[in-house]
């Protein structure tokens, strides 16, 4: 059934992005093809997230007037659905909870009981794609010596849904470094967050995950998450 519906999602937005479609290059190995209005800037019609190495669906939806609308569906980087959310009703439809298995979350501000019982911020993308965007940006992992490198990435997630990114890192030395990561309009645009939250109330939290970055370049480089 899964297949069917994924199947069914990408034959209608081939559909819609033959009648008039743009291209974005997001990192080396993904790209967003979506349909714009008559203007040839809004968003209006089907949007998706490819990888170009192996045509797989990372992100699919739907723009109404340049604002996400409907249910959106996105992948892991084994193309299984990691979480199905609707911009109608902003609700969470499914979520993958395995995703959250390397993952740890810190609520910054509030009481203890609300430090102690408040959700997670969640992103709406998967882990494997949050970690894959933000490490492109850093050429110092993306042109290290092939081999696999130890890094933390940080999304501190402000009460207002926005968040800033940090990605730390041990250099060939040894030591260990951090770098705010900055993105395009385009980019940060594809990075929305649910924040944590208690009783109705959103809090500021860190969404911190700790992982193997596999730099190898004779194979397609990715995200190892610790077990």
């Amino acid at each position: 059934m899964k297949n069917l519906i994924l199947s069914a999602l990408l034959l209608s937005a081939c559909t819609a992005f033959a009648q008039k479609e743009k291209k974005h290059q997001i990192t080396e190995n993904t790209q967003a093809v979506y349909a714009v209005a008559d203007d040839g800037k809004t968003k209006d019609g089907l949007y998706a997230v490819r990888n170009t190495k192996d045509d797989g669906a990372i992100v699919q939806g739907y723009y109404k007037n340049n604002s996400r609308a409907g249910t959106w569906y996105f992948f892991d980087n084994q193309k299984k659905l990691s979480l199905r959310y609707n911009y109608d009703t902003k609700k969470m439809l499914y979520y993958d909870k395995k995703q959250l298995d390397n993952v740890e979350v810190k609520i910054l501000k509030g009481s203890d009981e609300e430090k102690k019982n408040a959700s997670a911020p969640l992103p709406l993308c998967s882990t494997d794609y949050l970690a894959a965007l933000l490490l492109s940006r850093m050429p110092q992992i993306t042109n290290a010596p092939g081999g696999e490198l130890d890094v933390v990435i940080d999304a501190r997630v402000g009460a207002d849904g926005n968040a800033r990114y940090t990605v730390g890192y041990k250099t060939e030395k040894g030591d260990y470094e951090k770098q705010v990561i900055k993105l395009d309009d385009n980019s940060e645009q594809l990075l929305s967050w649910i924040p944590a939250n208690y009783n109705g109330k959103n809090l500021d939290a860190d969404f911190i995950m700790v992982a193997k970055f596999n730099n190898d370049p004779n194979t397609q480089r990715r995200t190892r998450w610790y077990n």
